[in-house]
């Protein structure tokens, strides 16, 4: 067994439930603040908060959609908002102009390998939703990820693509999942040229 392996099972049972937990004594971070641009304006567009990511120059929105950020207490205010897939691509591209899904390997970007609960850094991206509930036998559940824009490569015996990746931010791992759940949405967009 691993060796973040090994400390997350025991941070699990013995760390407190909901709560952002950071083994900085063992793991480097994959996601340190020094890798992200804090100083960008408020999106004009928009009127979200967002950073850049210095390592790959994608500019994300600092909260999932559904949540405001507030620059006083440094914080990602209201429930985030759920939606299917489907109702994901319509609003972004209805709402938001120039934003888009991220792929799924640029969601794995922000996990931060030494965090659990959620695996991300949570003074870049606060109060991100950190739901954990084990998937049901059929798949069916609320929300507990970010949908990507990535389709899931099996199909429903009709040719359509029934299911998309999404990230679990609990433990930051990527899992299919049916299109027809609902889950959250952090945006990003292209650097300007």
């Amino acid at each position: 067994m691993n060796r973040r392996l090994a400390w997350l099972l025991i941070a699990l049972a013995t760390g407190p439930a909901g709560a952002n937990v950071c083994n900085e004594d063992e793991i480097a971070p994959t996601t340190p603040d020094d890798r992200y641009d804090t100083t960008l304006p408020v999106d004009t567009a928009t009127g979200r908060a967002v950073v850049q990511d210095r390592l790959t120059g994608l500019v994300w929105m600092r909260c999932a959609l559904g949540q405001t950020y507030d620059a006083g207490t440094q914080r990602c205010l209201g429930a985030p908002a759920s939606y299917t897939w489907g109702e994901a691509l319509r609003t972004v591209a209805s709402d938001y102009p120039g934003w888009r899904l991220p792929t799924i390997k640029e969601l794995q970007s922000l996990v931060d390998m030494q965090c659990y609960g959620p695996a991300v850094n949570e003074r870049i991206f606060p109060d991100t939703p950190n739901s954990w509930t084990p998937d049901s036998p059929n798949n069916l559940q609320a929300p507990v990820g970010f949908w990507s824009a990535t389709p899931f490569a099996e199909t429903d015996g009709e040719g359509n693509y029934s299911s998309a990746w999404y990230l679990r931010p609990f433990l930051g791992d990527i899992a299919p999942a049916s299109k027809s759940n609902p889950n959250f949405l952090r945006l990003v967009k292209d650097p300007a040229p």
